[in-house]
């Protein structure tokens, strides 16, 4: 985990965005405070954005499985949508926290084709081949053979 330092919530012009402060807890590294202020906002009205976030607190305090199932409905839940491959982009983020590079793999290689397939913006999808790269070499350093290829 990188914990960044985050004091304040962005452009106060700006419309308020109710997990801001959840925001700021995740990134400045308290997921435990995060997980509590978000289980708030749920509690006000479900959304797969809090979800998501919630299973990134997840991932965060090392509950991997935990997170792993939360992203793996939200991927269902957002499949065919533009959504979908943030979804698996986390998903795979939680798989390569959890040592599971195979599966980090295919849920990277999977959110890049749906990237580029939809002409998303090129800094995401760099992102995804970057991670998808990372957890080839994870792969590759723990000799695991039959590494599949883009």
């Amino acid at each position: 985990m990188i914990a960044v330092e985050v004091h304040s919530c962005p452009d106060p012009s700006a419309p308020a965005d109710p997990a801001c402060e959840a925001l700021i807890l995740l990134w400045s590294g308290r997921p435990v405070q995060a997980e509590a202020a978000l289980n708030d906002l749920l509690s006000m009205g479900d959304s797969p954005r809090l979800r998501a976030l919630r299973a990134d607190t997840w991932r965060d305090q090392g509950r991997y499985d935990q997170a792993i199932r939360a992203y793996r409905a939200l991927v269902k839940e957002r499949a065919g949508t533009p959504g979908e491959a943030v979804m698996l982009q986390h998903l795979g983020k939680a798989y390569f926290a959890a040592n599971r590079f195979r599966e980090a793999q295919q849920a990277f290689g999977r959110a890049l084709e749906l990237r580029i397939s939809a002409g998303s913006e090129e800094d995401l999808i760099a992102s995804s081949r970057l991670a998808w790269d990372r957890a080839t070499q994870r792969l590759e350093a723990s000799n695991d053979s039959e590494i599949p290829t883009l």
